[in-house]
């Protein structure tokens, strides 16, 4: 593998070559640095701030402590962060115009502090959906930003990258980034990994900590990784929680039991999407892996109480505060999505969140006979954004992206997106959901249907 050109980079392979002084962070980050200021415009427009000078005093750093005898598990590894997340010194805006003119953030997010102390070098702040509050991409504030399938359709238009993730996305399929700190709150890790190629990790709530970054929906944030492979989200899980040791132990099949879901999840595929998904089964079948039909369970259900309760716009709207009289600065699409939380009835949104709470146990229910469940990521291709200019067709394409990831959003579920077709052909993922509070041994099966898989 050649360490210093595009495409997406195994974490764990730049670690190897750095440990063995194969590979240093000053020539990785110079590389990334060269593309950045000299390659396509999406490269530049993936990040919201990019200081070449910081990031190479970074590196510079890395490679001193290695040869000092430092073995900080990431040491010298460029690591990009979402714009949401407190960077010490650094204005966190979320995407947006409106808090651009706030104070640097005095300390990191507990996120990006974890990061750091084990050596990573931040490469830079990405681009996002303003707000965290679409599942495509777009940014109303933002330069246009391509996902890295069909760059040239439409006169160079392209396709969306996905979001709300979308810079990260694009940075680490491109080789600008080893690793991305992302946020999941409907989709937002695993929607744009599948976009562009990559493997995107949505932990259990809780399992990393929020603290320090701005939030969408209390009830559904968490941290999130994007990387290049499964086993790099699983390394990067390990520090995001604290455990000291990391191990990678595959799990043999025959023990292994995947269910396939019936019903809403796998309606209404694109044609690509459905042959990816169908594929990847059946080489998991050869692979003897066990596979059966899941039992009966109303998937469309957790999204009805989502929207009966409009818990994200709710929460959204409490979370900005005094911040949305200023909503004639945001995304007029983030308002309208916002606004929809404001005739709510205190009622309707604490039924709905005792009816995703019943959904969850129900969901425990089905899962006691399987180790978890396979869907494909997104039901659709990413859309073109010369298709996304008119509003009825961005909010469509919008709930269409994230009709599959919701659900292990709304039952606070693991879940991991593996990529199983990659740019240049149109991406697609394969997604599994865990059952709850069980991250470790999904992204242990993770690790080993990708590796049956690639």
């Amino acid at each position: 593998m050649n360490f210093l050109s595009e495409g997406p980079i195994s974490a764990l392979a730049v670690l190897s070559k750095l440990e063995r002084g194969e590979l240093s962070s000053v020539e990785l980050v110079s590389s990334i640095i060269n593309r950045v200021e000299k390659g396509l415009p999406d490269y530049r427009n993936a990040f919201l701030r990019f200081n070449p000078d910081e990031v190479l005093a970074a590196a510079r750093s890395a490679d001193r402590e290695r040869r000092r005898g430092s073995r900080l598990p990431l040491m010298g590894l460029p690591v990009s962060t979402k714009d949401l997340f407190d960077v010490s010194g650094q204005v966190t805006t979320a995407g947006s115009t409106v808090l651009r003119g706030n104070e640097p953030a005095e300390t990191d997010a507990e996120a990006v502090g974890m990061l750091r102390s084990a050596g990573a070098v931040n490469i830079g702040r990405t681009h996002m959906s303003e707000f965290a509050y679409s599942a495509l991409g777009t940014n109303f504030h933002s330069p246009p930003l391509r996902g890295p399938w069909r760059r040239d359709a439409d006169n160079d238009r392209g396709h969306a990258p996905g979001g709300s993730t979308s810079g990260g996305a694009v940075a680490v399929a491109s080789g600008l980034s080893v690793a991305e700190l992302g946020t999941d709150t409907g989709g937002s890790t695993r929607i744009p990994a599948a976009f562009c190629g990559i493997a995107g990790w949505r932990p259990s709530q809780g399992r990393i900590s929020t603290k320090g970054a701005f939030a969408l929906a209390v009830s559904f944030d968490t941290p999130g990784v994007l990387a290049a492979t499964v086993a790099d989200c699983q390394m990067l899980d390990s520090i995001l929680t604290g455990r000291s040791v990391w191990s990678a132990p595959i799990l043999d099949f025959p023990s292994i039991r995947i269910g396939l879901l019936r019903g809403m999840p796998m309606g209404g595929l694109d044609a690509a999407v459905e042959k990816s998904f169908s594929d990847a089964i059946d080489t998991l079948n050869r692979a003897g892996l066990s596979i059966s039909e899941t039992g009966q369970y109303d998937w469309e259900a957790p999204s009805t109480a989502l929207r009966e309760g409009q818990i994200t716009a709710v929460e959204a709207l409490a979370h900005h505060g005094s911040l949305f009289s200023r909503s004639d600065e945001y995304d007029p699409r983030v308002v309208a999505r916002m606004r929809a939380g404001e005739a709510v009835r205190a009622t309707d949104y604490l039924l709905a969140k005792q009816k995703i709470s019943r959904l969850r146990s129900l969901y425990d229910e089905l899962t006691r006979d399987v180790d978890a469940i396979a869907l494909p990521t997104v039901s659709i291709l990413p859309p073109r954004l010369a298709e996304l200019d008119d509003d009825s067709t961005f909010f469509v394409a919008n709930a269409a992206a994230l009709r599959n990831t919701l659900i292990a959003s709304i039952l606070d579920v693991p879940a991991i997106s593996i990529p199983i077709s990659v740019p240049p052909d149109a991406p697609v993922g394969l997604m599994l959901m865990g059952r709850r509070s069980d991250d470790v041994r999904l992204l242990r099966l993770a690790c080993r249907i990708e590796r049956e898989i690639r």
